[in-house]
């Protein structure tokens, strides 16, 4: 009888919610992508009445993305556990600027912490970190190209300026642990990113206003990872 109940108690511990080991997987998910190209010019008639002339264009998109990721998933006990992952993500990036799509790769870091609602190995639970993003593509040379375009030295004084190309995020989600063991994890989430690649707002004599962005919404995605 003291060798069942120590049995048990051993398998127990050992059994993870979501078992220890390096990962490999891969997601997929849509982005929802915004950009901005706008002029406003607040016109006063011979009447003293104003009127606003509004020459531009604005886009938000839903764009595929498609991703891989490895990394290491740590186990504390049968509830919790955290996820260390390496990201890389493609996906095209439409800007309303230059009226075309662009290309945006990025390589991420991050890391989550996972809550089992089970005690068993194929779990379901819900997750929630962050991270950061290095962005590369033809995107990040359109943004540099805004950026440096500038704004005019004589509008400075009522302008605001701003380029985030690297970009730290949060996501959370939920997950289900698939397996004897565990090992596979099928993951939902959303990802919010921090700071828009680059916005430009500057204005003349309170009657001429430009504002230019281009920045990204959210992710919603899935990812699959089989853990050895």
């Amino acid at each position: 009888m003291l060798r069942k109940i120590i049995f048990v108690l051993l398998t127990n511990f050992y059994m993870y919610a979501i078992p220890s080991g390096f990962f490999v997987g891969g997601n997929f998910g849509g982005n929802f992508d915004a950009s901005l190209l706008s002029e406003f010019i607040i016109i006063q008639d011979s009447n003293g009445l104003f009127t606003t002339n509004v020459n531009g264009s604005s886009a938000t998109k839903i764009d595929p993305n498609i991703g891989i990721q490895t990394g290491y998933f740590l186990s504390i006990n049968n509830w919790n556990a955290f996820k260390f992952s390496l990201n890389s993500d493609y996906r095209r990036y439409y800007s309303a600027v230059s009226e075309s799509y662009l290309n945006l790769f990025q390589l991420g870091l991050s890391a989550d912490y996972f809550l089992a609602f089970q005690n068993r190995p194929n779990s379901i639970g819900l997750f929630i970190g962050g991270g950061y993003d290095f962005s590369f593509g033809s995107l990040v040379a359109h943004v540099n190209s805004i950026w440096d375009f500038g704004i005019p030295s004589d509008k400075m004084q009522n302008s605001y300026k701003e380029k985030v190309i690297h970009q730290p995020f949060v996501n959370f989600g939920l997950y289900k642990a698939f397996g004897k063991e565990g090992q596979m994890n099928l993951s939902g989430g959303v990802k919010l990113p921090f700071g828009k690649f680059v916005e430009l707002n500057y204005e003349e004599a309170q009657a001429y206003i430009v504002a230019i962005a281009v920045y990204p919404l959210y992710k919603v995605y899935l990812n699959f990872s089989y853990t050895f």
